[in-house]
């Protein structure tokens, strides 16, 4: 059927050349137009058409989408562009730039640190478009007056969540229906942005357009002027009697400024063309000759032009087909772009060892040596033998594990001291008692105690000390079934934020929650920041217990988020939350590490300010509130694995979501329930005493085993990272 097609449009393509060439009629003629227009064809001829039709091929079906020129280098680009556009007319551009530069990074390369001259767009790869991206709405929300800044930030919502769909290596019939809902959302968000914002602002180009456009019109005019005056100097040369291959002297002394004395020696010295460096304008660096510097500032601005934000493209009209194209030839990584593009990274660091001189050959000769060194190398080092590991093994190479702290005890802090000493810090407030009341389930349970209340001052610290760790990895099956590991760092700094289940979530929301369904059943998750990794040799003195050896425990020390609001697929908004007081009851607390789920990307809403004027020291060390902004934002759009997490039950490798139950979080406080729900706050949270019935559900999705043996390249190269940290 299609390849009948094929020959159908050929034959309507022939017509139509027929009409141009035979009766001399114009590409855009009405006849030409009524023949062509209703397939959207156009009068070329294709060569795997005129050879491949009469063989029942499909054209058509070599024509697959481009995730990366079409949408991060295509309609994002240009959308990201058009809004520092819009940004110049507010002159807001300077502080798009601060916010940008004061997001986090995030990951093993997801969210990498941005310039700190974003809105210059230089050395911006495609990578660097899809970070911008991901934390675009924080940094965009309130640079647009309102209605438009509503407006916007939907739209950089749902292009976040589009690209996030479009880009996932593992769909499913949910994840291709969400793609299909969402794209048809982008297009009239895409609509309503060109007919109700970019009507109201004029906009013209950028710095960098203009001065782009102005040098190549420069350079056109001096090649045109150098040209001319070429063809000149021949005429008069040949005109002259007795003229050689050098300029004559009396074409010399013809020059403006000449004198009868200036010889061919000097005229280079005096150019026709001085340069003129334009203004201070930042961005500016182009040269105009012949001018001076306030007449070229005249002339760039009599020749700026406007521009506007043009729908009529090819890759915007590309976007419709993603849904049926992953249905007929399977996930966008299979036939992206990206991998030829990144091996471009390969020849240009050969090129660097090169002496930049007959550089082919000499790259050829190293791609030659490398390939004869891993030859040997594989000769010489035999494949390492699969080996069980036993109890006492690294840690770090067993992905069956959900989280690893190294056992280094060279950080050692005395309990009893180190309480003394912060005793007017809130966050050490009842430090050693909520510790013991946290880890008197988990002994017991390590026991095989029947569990009960107990007394937790029966349970004892060896040595009465506790050992810090600057860094716990945290492995995590992803959406698709591989293998994911977070670096969850110390301190309260950016990578010490980590999310958890909600055990008061309802499991029955479906993949796609409304906010108001979420608001009425408690958050999916929990949010918290890490002050402390340590683990204790802890001994339990209880009844019951005939064994007092020491056990080590190990037990973070964090601080709560308070859930400010609840965003949503419908409400197209992010989560807000924000840190509670210090000195506020139970806002700092003890966690089991096996219940991190993983680490998440807090990026502060930087115009709302801190919660203290500047230079104010706070009143908790260890906290320090004194960096606390009043909100944040979780970025959902971090990484697709994220992204998949917020709609329930949608990743295959969530084993979580597919569970009747969510097990209770194991943490040292008791309060009881709010009845307000319009926040998630740390006074609404129940915790249990011990580990209840809900255990044998599971605590997280970091069971690994059989779910494949493939990583990611950077897993096998980040796994040695940061040893030393933790020795």
């Amino acid at each position: 059927m299609q390849a009948r097609k094929i020959k159908v449009d050929l034959d309507l393509v022939t017509q139509a050349r027929s009409y141009i060439y035979r009766e001399n009629l114009a590409v855009k003629a009405d006849k030409v137009e009524e023949l062509l227009k209703p397939s959207s064809l156009s009068p070329s001829k294709n060569a795997f058409a005129e050879r491949l039709s009469d063989l029942n091929f499909d054209l058509y079906s070599m024509l697959v989408v481009d995730l990366l020129h079409e949408f991060e280098l295509g309609v994002w680009q240009a959308l990201f562009i058009h809004l520092i556009r819009l940004l110049h007319t507010l002159d807001s551009v300077n502080e798009l730039d601060i916010r940008y530069h004061q997001v986090p990074r995030f990951g093993q390369g997801a969210i990498r640190k941005f310039s700190s001259n974003v809105s210059e767009l230089k050395k911006l790869a495609a990578h660097n478009f899809e970070d911008l991206l991901q934390c675009a709405m924080p940094v965009f929300d309130g640079l647009f007056p309102s209605p438009h800044n509503e407006l916007i930030q939907k739209l950089l919502f749902t292009c976040a969540h589009w690209h996030a769909l479009a880009k996932l290596r593992m769909h499913t019939d949910i994840t291709v229906n969400l793609l299909e809902g969402v794209t048809v959302s982008l297009g009239e968000l895409f609509r309503e942005f060109v007919g109700s914002t970019c009507t109201v602002y004029a906009t013209y180009e950028l710095p960098r357009e203009l001065d782009a456009r102005v040098r190549k019109e420069t350079r056109k005019k001096d090649k045109h002027s150098h040209t001319k005056t070429s063809h000149d100097m021949q005429a008069k040369q040949a005109e002259a009697p007795g003229h050689s291959n050098g300029p004559h002297l009396s074409m010399v002394n013809s020059l403006p400024g000449a004198s009868t004395s200036t010889t061919t020696a000097n005229i280079s010295s005096k150019p026709m063309y001085v340069p003129v460096l334009v203004g201070n304008v930042k961005g500016l660096n182009t040269f105009y000759r012949g001018e001076s510097t306030k007449e070229a500032e005249t002339m760039k601005q009599l020749t700026k032009r406007k521009k506007t934000f043009n729908l009529s493209t090819y890759k915007f009209h590309a976007l419709g087909d993603y849904p049926a194209m992953i249905k007929q030839y399977g996930t966008c990584d299979s036939y992206s772009t990206e991998p030829g593009e990144l091996e471009h990274r390969t020849p240009k660091a050969r090129y660097r060892r090169t002496s930049k001189k007959g550089y082919i050959k000499q790259i050829a000769q190293i791609e030659r040596r490398q390939a004869h060194v891993r030859q040997i190398r594989a000769r010489m080092v035999p494949a390492a033998p699969q080996v069980s590991l036993d109890a006492g093994d690294d840690l770090t190479q067993d992905f069956n594990k959900h989280y690893h702290i190294g056992k280094s005890e060279n950080q050692s802090e005395h309990i009893g001291l180190f309480y003394n000493n912060n005793l007017g810090d809130p966050a050490v407030k009842e430090f050693i008692p909520c510790l013991k009341k946290h880890l008197l389930p988990r002994i017991r349970d390590m026991l095989g105690l029947v569990h009960g209340e107990g007394d937790w001052e029966r349970v004892t610290f060896h040595r009465e000390r506790m050992y810090a760790h600057r860094i716990m990895r945290v492995n995590f099956t992803r959406y698709d079934i591989r293998r994911g590991q977070d670096v969850v760092r110390t301190g309260a700094t950016p990578q010490s934020n980590i999310m958890m289940l909600n055990p008061n979530f309802a499991m029955d929301l479906g993949p796609n929650p409304s906010s108001q369904d979420l608001l009425n059943c408690d958050h999916p998750f929990w949010y918290a920041q890490v002050l402390g990794i340590y683990h204790v040799n802890a001994v339990y003195l209880g009844e019951g217990n005939h064994d007092y050896q020491p056990r080590r425990i190990e037990y973070l020390w964090i601080r709560w988020y308070d859930i400010q609001h609840i965003g949503g697929w419908q409400s197209q908004s992010l989560d807000q939350v924000t840190f509670p007081s210090p000195e506020a009851e139970g806002s700092f607390a003890f966690l089991d590490p096996d219940y991190v789920l993983r680490a998440c990307h807090m990026i502060p809403y930087l115009h709302l300010g801190r919660v203290l004027a500047p230079g104010d020291s706070g009143i908790s060390h260890w906290a320090l509130d004194k960096n606390d902004y009043k909100s944040y934002t979780v970025n959902r759009f971090a990484d697709r694995d994220m992204m998949l997490r917020y709609h329930w039950g949608a990743g295959i490798g969530h084993t979580y979501s597919w569970t009747k139950g969510v097990p209770s979080q194991v943490c040292n406080v008791n309060v009881d329930n709010g009845d307000d729900h319009d926040t998630v706050s740390s006074d609404d949270r129940e915790f249990c005493d011990d580990l209840g019935d809900d255990i044998d559900d599971g605590k997280s999705d970091h069971s690994m085993a059989g779910h494949g043996d493939e990583c990611d390249d950077w897993w096998e190269d980040e796994l040695d990272e940061e040893v030393s940290d933790e020795e």
